[in-house]
């Protein structure tokens, strides 16, 4: 009578496929954590960019007038007379790579979190010499990882904005 059981080949056999399949679904895994993280990456930084974008150029079209850059010139920071006393100035610059709003000289507030390097900063004002004010920005923004370099993503961003006309 023969005896019931596995040979050793089938063993070996059966070993062999359950750990190609779990290297497989290990490899699997690994991609798809690699995916999510670039994605994660990728959506932080485009975020950060438009909300700021948005904030600079709502503020330039809401404001009196633009005091510097002076017409025709570009900076790397932003001054602008507002119709509110608690606001005026409001002044844009760039701090350690962060984006900081400050106004009426009170408190700068940075608008990009520390996840992200701002650089290349730069307002340049189109507007003619006596004119309320036309500006274009631009500005690059980076991931800062310092630990993976499999998950850096950066972008420019640009933009533009002319001061509206209110009539008071």
């Amino acid at each position: 009578m023969k005896s019931r059981g596995f040979t050793f080949i089938e063993v070996l056999i059966s070993i062999g496929i359950i750990a190609v399949l779990l290297v497989t679904v290990v490899s699997l895994y690994f991609a798809l954590a690699h995916a999510r993280m670039k994605q994660q990456v990728i959506a932080e930084v485009e975020e950060q960019g438009q909300t700021a974008m948005t904030l600079l150029l709502n503020t330039v079209r809401n404001a009196h007038s633009v005091t510097s850059p002076t017409p025709g010139t570009s900076a790397n920071s932003l001054t602008l007379v507002t119709y509110a006393t608690s606001t005026t100035p409001t002044v844009f610059s760039v701090s350690a790579s962060t984006l900081f709003i400050v106004e009426d000289n009170g408190l700068a507030i940075a608008l990009t979190s520390p996840h992200v390097v701002l650089s290349n900063l730069t307002f340049q004002n189109l507007s003619n010499t006596n004119t309320l004010g036309s500006l274009r920005v631009q500005f690059t923004l980076s991931y800062a990882s310092s630990t993976r370099q499999d998950s850096n993503y950066s972008t420019v961003f640009y933009g533009a904005a002319t001061v509206r006309r209110v009539t008071r």
